[in-house]
C-alpha cells in the first residue's frame, strides 16, 4: 500500500461520516418535532348534528345579543372541526389561549336575515366570531 493514499481516504471517510450524521439528525428531528396545524378547519370538515344543549346555549347567547326571542333561528350550517388552540379560530391579538387542539363545532345561525357564526368546543365553551373565515377556508 502506498502511504500517499491515506490522506485522501481519510477525507472521504470524514465526508461520508458527516453526511451520515446529518441524515441521522434530520431523521431524528422529523420524528420528534410535531407538525404545526395550518388550518382552523380541517379540509375534511364534517357536517355535524349539534348536541341539543350546545344549540340551546348558542340560541340563548344570540337572544341576549339581539334582545329578542330567537327560537325561530335556523341552523344554516354546522361542521365538526378541530381548533388549533383555545382561541377557537377567532382569537384576539394579545390574549393567551391554551395551546391544545380542541375538537368542536363551527355553526352558522340565521335570525331575521342576518347570519351569526359561532365557534364552540365540544365541552360547551363558545365564541361569536365577528370576522370568521368562510366555511372550509384554510389559514396558511
Amino acid at each position: 500500500m502506498n502511504s500517499g493514499n491515506r490522506p485522501r481516504q481519510n477525507r472521504h471517510l470524514t465526508a461520508a461520516t458527516g453526511v451520515t450524521a446529518a441524515l441521522l439528525l434530520a431523521t431524528a428531528l422529523s420524528q420528534t418535532l410535531p407538525e404545526r396545524e395550518p388550518a382552523i378547519d380541517p379540509p375534511e370538515a364534517v357536517t355535524a348534528e349539534l348536541p341539543p344543549e350546545l344549540l340551546q346555549k348558542l340560541k340563548t347567547d344570540l337572544a341576549h345579543r339581539v334582545g329578542a326571542n330567537v327560537d325561530g333561528a335556523q341552523i344554516l350550517r354546522a361542521e365538526w372541526v378541530v381548533w388549533p388552540d383555545g382561541g377557537l379560530g377567532c382569537g384576539v391579538p394579545g390574549e393567551t389561549y391554551t395551546q391544545a387542539r380542541l375538537p368542536g363545532y363551527r355553526v352558522e345561525l340565521e335570525w331575521q336575515g342576518r347570519t351569526y357564526v359561532y365557534h364552540a368546543a365540544e365541552r360547551g365553551y363558545f365564541k361569536l366570531c365577528a370576522n370568521p373565515r368562510p366555511f372550509g377556508a384554510r389559514r396558511d
